[in-house]
């Protein structure tokens, strides 16, 4: 594509998994109106992404400031996804003039943001043996004096705080989400609220067919907020011989997969089946469907592609009642189970599968939610008035 033509919409991205879907959402919505900017580092391999021929890669050398400034001179609607420290320097860098800026949340940037959460996204087990150590203690001290030294910037935890109060639109599947980002007070109060998903249907389920297994998913990263540590200790409550613990790791911290790979298999040996390399949506659903019990340990909103998938295929999804999500869930009539009341020993149904009519009818909930028509149809009615504007 040419970065030089007009497109009243600019997307500035990097290189997730999400991106492809977001492209193909954006398009229908509003076609041939989209330029997609891909952030990356000199050098840096793309692992995620499919429609490279469709997107334009900035390389985050000390000019891409201003060439994206200059591609982003006549857009309208400048839309981030997620929100990194390279992104958040263009939010406070751009002449944003008359534009509306557009964010859709990873997560990521505010729940492992230490100047918005501390460390209430991660059990005591998991911060005392991956985070509570003198390395991070001096890296936390000094980070910000390297930055401004060198960078000429706060902190990358600073710049993405600052930049979430220059939001004009939040793009996000539930409204539970945003209220806890304004009980934060890390947006503004007059941020409008757009329905949103990287996930419709028609993009990430391939294979309609229900689950046939019970085999258990627990968590979808290698990440700390997964909590496998305290997924193992309620795990081990249970006698589990009948069930394989099918645990995607091929996503995040290396370090941190391989040594929940080894405590996994100390604990439960041969029952425990890491997945350590990147599956394709086709593939993943295949393994998806075979599990029949999905445990997502987080404290905060994650793995949404995976548990809204998870409840289509028909599985038996436990999550914290401290996520939003949950909550959502819930609003939305889904049979879905709290870690904290039910996951229990004393509960005989733990790991009976749904019956078919919960399971029906959590499908019948979640296309009604994902569908890409609806999607679609939100951003057109909420966008739209901006491109008609002078």
């Amino acid at each position: 594509m040419n970065p030089e033509a007009t497109n009243h919409i600019v997307h500035i991205a990097t290189d997730e998994k999400f991106i492809d879907a977001a492209y193909d959402i954006y398009e229908k919505a509003f076609h041939g109106m989209n330029l997609f900017l891909i952030l990356k580092r000199e050098g840096e391999d793309i692992k995620y992404l499919n429609k490279t021929y469709d997107y334009n890669f900035i390389i985050t050398n000390t000019d891409y400031v201003y060439i994206v400034n200059k591609i982003c001179h006549d857009a309208k609607i400048i839309v981030f996804h997620g929100m990194n420290y390279f992104q958040s320097i263009l939010v406070n860098k751009i002449n944003k003039g008359s534009k509306k800026y557009v964010w859709t949340p990873f997560g990521v940037e505010v729940y492992n943001n230490n100047l918005i959460i501390l460390n209430e996204s991660v059990g005591p087990k998991t911060y005392k043996l991956f985070i509570n150590n003198y390395k991070k203690w001096v890296k936390d001290i000094f980070r910000p004096f390297f930055y401004w030294l060198f960078k000429g910037t706060n902190s990358p935890e600073s710049m993405i705080k600052k930049s979430f109060l220059k939001m004009d639109f939040v793009c996000i599947l539930f409204e539970e989400e945003l209220m806890n980002y304004f009980m934060l007070g890390i947006v503004n109060s007059n941020l409008n609220y757009i329905k949103f998903t990287y996930y419709p249907l028609r993009i990430i389920i391939k294979n309609g067919d229900f689950v046939y297994d019970n085999n258990i998913l627990l968590g979808n990263s290698a990440s700390y907020t997964n909590n496998h540590l305290e997924a193992f200790e309620i795990l081990e409550k249970f006698d589990l011989k009948n069930f394989k613990i099918i645990t995607p790791l091929s996503y995040g911290s290396k370090e941190y997969a391989d040594k929940i790979v080894e405590l996994g298999k100390n604990k439960f040996g041969n029952r425990f089946y890491p997945l350590m390399e990147y599956k394709t949506i086709e593939e993943y659903q295949k393994i998806l469907q075979g599990c029949g019990i999905v445990f997502m340990n987080h404290s905060r909103t994650q793995a949404t592609g995976n548990i809204l998938t998870a409840l289509f295929l028909g599985a038996k999804v436990f999550m914290s009642e401290k996520t939003t999500m949950f909550h959502y869930l819930k609003r939305i009539k889904c049979h879905v189970f709290s870690i904290e009341n039910e996951l229990i020993i004393e509960n005989n149904d733990v790991f009976n599968l749904l019956t078919t009519e919960q399971m029906t009818h959590n499908r019948a909930v979640i296309t009604n939610e994902l569908s890409l028509d609806r999607l679609s149809s939100e951003l057109r009615d909420k966008l739209s008035p901006l491109l008609l504007a002078d």
